[in-house]
């Protein structure tokens, strides 16, 4: 349970990052 969380966690972070910088680039 916790690696699954901590997984989707980091795996939701990483995604806000990458529309951040393509907002950014556009």
């Amino acid at each position: 349970m916790m690696i699954s969380r901590k997984t989707s966690v980091a795996s939701f972070k990483s995604t806000m990052i990458i529309i951040c910088a393509l907002l950014e680039l556009s």
